[in-house]
């Protein structure tokens, strides 16, 4: 086999073994930690797979996440993290003198690719009526409709709703016992809001 392509290991678990502080991946930051705490020391250990042998080198980004570096209320810098990252594989690159491969990695959300423990944030069904989310439902589109995510109030079972549309004041509005509360729907929609183009920015339809 001649077309064998070696890769890097461990960033988190080698930066520990180092004697790096590597704080908890499911109650911190994990190894994200280390790219302003210890930039240097990842630096050397992309160094140190490039000289095994390894034909690319993996950026330390797999613990820059929204989600983990809100534990610590970083999630504003998850650009610059990101960025930082690159940044240090590429001084290793550049100091090896060796033609190596950069190679970005694909984090999932939490803390593992394994659904079962991934923390689930959604309110439990006994703690809520309604609930302002993202959900999918049936868009429609020139050719028909599509599943399409998109932002608005779902319906716990059991609580009855009703949808009044084409009020000329909503926010005078006070006739709710007009209409038909139904149990059968489980979603109050998401089109009392619209896209503007214009401004880049939703607004409200004030005919729903």
């Amino acid at each position: 086999m001649s077309n064998i392509i070696l890769g890097d290991g461990a960033l988190g678990t080698e930066l520990r073994s180092r004697g790096v502080e590597v704080p908890s991946h499911t109650e911190s930051i994990w190894s994200a930690l280390a790219l302003t705490e210890n930039p240097d020391e990842i630096k050397n250990i992309h160094l140190d797979y490039i000289e095994a042998g390894s034909d690319f080198i993996t950026i330390n980004n797999y613990a820059v996440t929204r989600p983990l570096l809100a534990r610590l209320g970083r999630e504003d810098e998850i650009e610059d993290l990101t960025l930082k990252s690159i940044e240090l594989a590429e001084q290793a690159i550049k100091e090896s003198y060796k033609d190596i491969m950069l190679a970005g990695s694909l984090p999932p959300l939490e803390t593992s690719y394994r659904a079962d423990l991934i923390q689930d944030r959604e309110p439990l069904s006994s703690d809520w009526d309604i609930t302002f989310t993202k959900y999918s439902t049936d868009y429609p589109t020139q050719q028909g409709t599509m599943p399409y995510s998109v932002t608005g109030v779902l319906q716990n079972n059991g609580i009855e709703v009703a949808e009044a549309n084409n009020i000329a004041s909503p926010s005078t509005y006070t006739n709710y016992n007009g209409h038909s509360f139904l149990t059968d729907i489980n979603e109050i929609g998401y089109d009392w809001k619209y896209y503007d183009f214009a401004s880049g920015s939703y607004l409200f339809d004030p005919n729903t």
